[in-house]
């Protein structure tokens, strides 16, 4: 069925514009809503990240007077760590004497003995 407006076609033509109005009305409504929730939301959470960012703050002072008392113990690491190259560089290379002997008793037969072993290293 279908439907018969009485109304003057200048009533009509009113309501049509106000119901336009009011949907641009409400479209705005909703946009200045958004507009207000994403606010608080990025008021909330830059309120959160700077006491994280404090509580950052706080930490890397402790950690850094931590590191203030041991310093000494650094400066002796590097003292062992110079000593050790020092070593390593005059002694050179020591052979794993324990893969040495083993070798040779893998090589050996069983009825084999040793009665004198001489090695030398230089």
């Amino acid at each position: 069925m279908e439907r018969i407006s009485l109304l003057p076609p200048e009533i009509k033509q009113n309501l049509l514009e106000r119901e336009k109005k009011n949907r641009i009305q409400l479209l705005i409504a909703l946009f200045l809503i958004l507009i207000a929730v994403l606010n608080v939301f990025f008021l909330v959470n830059n309120y959160l990240l700077g006491e994280n960012l404090d509580a950052l703050r706080q930490e890397r002072e402790l950690v850094e007077l931590e590191a203030a008392a041991l310093a000494e113990y650094g400066e002796l690491h590097l003292a062992v760590r110079a000593s050790e190259q020092l070593l390593t560089a005059v002694m050179g290379t020591v052979p794993q004497w324990s893969a040495f002997f083993r070798q040779i008793s893998q090589a050996l037969p069983v009825t084999a003995w040793f009665s004198n072993l001489t090695v030398t290293y230089s």
